[in-house]
């Protein structure tokens, strides 16, 4: 083989193999205008954005009674309320599911949707979460 075909074969291999981006997605999202909003100061100026529609990045975690995005440090902790009788779709036509879900625990995330004060999550130990979720995707 030569060297143009084996620099095409890895180019071609470490890209498929780098490339997990996971989106999944509702079409209601693409009428609404959604403010970018920092884990953190969500939690300083949540009475800001009560019942308005954000975007948001963080670190996804789930376990069997949890579904939340945090900060670095694991604080500032967001419930996520997903509606799986109505599952955001991806680009393949696949349905985001719990399995689907615990592939991307640990990773970065973004989360578009309706942030609402509220005790909330497991036990009610949030104090807010995020509904009418229209985005969930990983970089």
């Amino acid at each position: 083989m030569n060297n143009l075909k084996i620099i095409s074969l890895l180019t071609a291999f470490l890209s498929i193999g780098c490339n997990n981006k996971v989106v999944f997605y509702s079409d209601d999202s693409q009428d609404v205008k959604y403010q970018v909003v920092d884990v953190d100061s969500l939690e300083m100026k949540a009475l800001d954005y009560d019942n308005k529609p954000i975007e948001i990045s963080g670190y996804f975690h789930m376990d069997i009674e949890n579904i939340y995005i945090h900060n670095n440090n694991n604080e500032n902790r967001i419930w996520l309320d997903f509606n799986f009788f109505k599952p955001l779709k991806g680009d393949n036509d696949d349905t985001l599911n719990g399995k689907r879900l615990m592939t991307l625990k640990g990773k970065k995330v973004k989360v578009r949707g309706v942030y609402k004060i509220d005790k909330t999550g497991h036990l009610g130990v949030y104090n807010g979460g995020i509904t009418d979720i229209t985005l969930f995707g990983s970089n």
